[in-house]
C-alpha cells in the first residue's frame, strides 16, 4: 500500500475514500506468487472487476496522472470556475 502511495493503480482513489486490497497480477489461481513483484493496490471495487481471470498489472497507470497536455481542459482548469471538487471529479461554473 505505501508503494502505491495509499492510492487504487487502477481508478487512482485514496485509501481514505474506498478500502484498498492487496491485487495479485498474475492470479495464484494461474501460478501467480505471492511476491512483492506480484502484487498490486486495488480498491475493493476494481479487484473485484479484475477477479482472477486478468494478469493486467495497473501499476504505472498512476504514472499517466503527472503527464499535462498544453492546452488541455481538464489539466489547466481555472480556478475561479471550480465550484466544488473531489479526488475524482470536479464542477465548474458555466462561462
Amino acid at each position: 500500500m505505501k508503494r502505491a502511495r495509499f492510492r487504487c493503480a487502477l481508478c487512482g482513489v485514496s485509501a481514505d475514500l474506498r478500502a484498498l486490497e492487496a491485487d495479485h497480477i498474475v492470479p495464484r489461481s494461474r501460478g501467480g506468487t505471492d511476491g512483492p513483484d506480484n502484487l498490486q493496490a486495488l480498491c475493493y471495487r476494481c479487484n473485484a472487476m479484475k477477479r482472477d481471470r486478468d494478469d493486467t498489472d495497473f501499476r504505472s497507470v498512476d504514472e499517466s496522472y503527472e503527464r499535462r497536455a498544453q492546452g488541455c481542459l481538464f489539466c489547466e482548469m481555472p480556478k475561479d470556475r471550480m465550484v466544488g471538487e473531489t479526488e475524482l471529479a470536479y464542477a465548474l461554473r458555466e462561462a
